[in-house]
C-alpha cells in the first residue's frame, strides 16, 4: 500500500506528541514504521549517561572539577561554576545521524574568569570523534560535537549578585 503525504504528517504529527508525552523513543519509532536496515545501536540514546560524558569531557578539557566546578544538568544556587545539559533532540530530515543540542553555562562573578573559560573551551572544538567510558563500564561515542553559537553576558543571578555569564551551544551527533 502506498502512503500519501497527509499520511506521513499524521505519523510524524504523532510520533512528536509521544515523544512530547514520553511515550515514544526514536528506536521503538524506527522499528515500527520503517523497512529499512537501522542501525538500532546508533539509535538507543541514553541522554543521562550522554550528559555525564559530556560533562567528564569538558571537565578534562577546561580542567575544572567535576561536583565542585563543573556540574550535569544545572547550576546549584547561588554557586559560581559551569554546567553542561542536553537540552534538545534533532528530529530533522536525516534522523539516521542522532543529533543532540547540549547547552554549556559558565557563571562567576570575576567576569575574566568566565570569559577565560569560555573562550578557552570554544577554540578546542570542532571535536570529531568522542568517546568516553563512564564509572559502570557503558561507553559513550560521538562523531562529532561543534560549536553553535557562543556569548558572554553579564547579568543579575539567581542570588541577586551581577555576575558574568558564558553560554556555549553544541551540536552534537552521535
Amino acid at each position: 500500500m502506498d502512503t500519501t503525504f497527509e499520511d506521513n504528517l499524521a505519523l510524524c504529527r504523532s510520533y512528536r506528541q509521544k515523544i512530547e508525552e514520553g511515550q515514544e523513543s526514536l528506536q521503538s519509532f524506527f522499528l515500527e514504521n520503517s523497512d529499512d536496515d537501522i542501525n538500532v545501536d546508533s539509535l538507543a540514546v541514553d541522554i543521562v549517561n550522554l550528559e555525564r560524558a559530556l560533562t567528564i569531557f569538558i571537565a578534562e578539557k577546561t580542567g575544572l572539577e567535576i561536583d565542585r566546578e563543573i556540574f550535569r544538568g544545572s547550576l546549584p544556587p547561588g554557586r559560581d561554576g559551569c554546567s553542561i545539559g542536553v537540552n534538545r533532540l534533532d528530529l530533522g530530515l536525516d534522523e539516521s545521524i542522532p543529533t543532540v543540542f547540549v547547552q554549556f553555562v559558565c557563571r562567576n562573578t570575576v567576569r575574566n574568569e568566565a570569559v577565560r573559560i569560555t573562550s578557552n573551551l570554544c577554540r578546542q572544538f570542532p571535536v570529531s570523534g568522542m568517546s568516553v567510558t563512564l564509572g559502570d563500564g557503558a561507553i559513550v561515542n560521538a562523531r562529532l560535537i561543534s560549536v553553535i553559537r557562543a556569548d558572554i553576558q553579564t547579568g543579575q543571578a539567581d542570588d541577586g549578585r551581577l555576575k558574568t555569564f558564558g553560554y556555549i551551544s553544541f551540536k552534537v551527533q552521535l
